[in-house]
């Protein structure tokens, strides 16, 4: 899978990797569209950051623990009482995120991401190559085709417990895949009449800017909307 997918705690890395894949499907189509590319990426990296305050909400609501805490207690904690302690495990990738587990922030990014460029891409389908170095055990430049977001987005879900930095439940529980397209719906309809009715190209342009560097700072986008009107 993509380098990016597998970093294990950088946003931006993530973000950047969305951003790459929907150039490749959708953004170079556009590429003499000024208007509409405008648009498109003012919606997809708005998408992206409200996925990720969405998110970060849920995590602080539940504060679950990461694998690497629950497989090196030398208690047992399982209501079974069965004992899975192993101090000496530790995940693929390391070091695991300093933030709790639930809800995959991995999976609710590609959720919104790839309901965006389906919005875009009118369908499910694709025919995309992505290109990675990846670093991990110095594997070298992989080059993998999708053939649909739908197959992109599980495998980033996916990503984070084949790195063991999170349960396989809770990325079921996040359910990234369903839940991004519906915060992207939510932020289209609202987004959408603002920005046929009110947003010049330069401001949509910012708008994308602007939502890319408040998912590195942890601000809240929503205000975004307000500065549009």
């Amino acid at each position: 899978m993509p380098d990016y997918m597998l970093k294990p705690q950088l946003t931006r890395i993530i973000i950047s990797g969305w951003n790459r894949f929907a150039a490749v499907i959708v953004g170079n189509k556009l590429a003499t569209k000024v208007v509409e590319s405008a648009k498109f990426w003012a919606q997809l990296n708005f998408a992206l950051a409200n996925a990720g305050f969405a998110s970060w909400d849920v995590k602080y609501a539940y504060t679950s623990w990461r694998p690497v805490t629950a497989f090196q207690r030398t208690d047992i904690w399982l209501p079974s009482g069965l004992n899975v302690s192993d101090p000496s495990w530790t995940p693929l990738l390391r070091p695991t995120p300093s933030h709790p587990d639930y809800v995959s922030t991995h999976s609710t990014y590609g959720g919104a991401a790839a309901a965006v460029i389906r919005a875009w891409n009118k369908g499910d389908t694709i025919d995309a190559t992505w290109s990675s170095n990846v670093t991990l055990d110095n594997r070298g430049v992989i080059t993998r085709r999708y053939t649909s977001l739908k197959e992109a987005a599980l495998e980033n879900s996916r990503s984070r417990v084949f790195g063991g930095v999170s349960l396989a439940v809770f990325i079921l529980l996040s359910k990234g895949a369903e839940k991004g397209p519906t915060l992207t719906s939510s932020d289209c309809r609202s987004t959408l009449p603002l920005l046929d009715s009110r947003a010049s190209i330069s401001e949509m342009l910012l708008l994308a800017q602007l939502s890319m560097f408040l998912m590195s700072t942890g601000t809240s986008s929503r205000w975004s909307i307000y500065w549009i009107k």
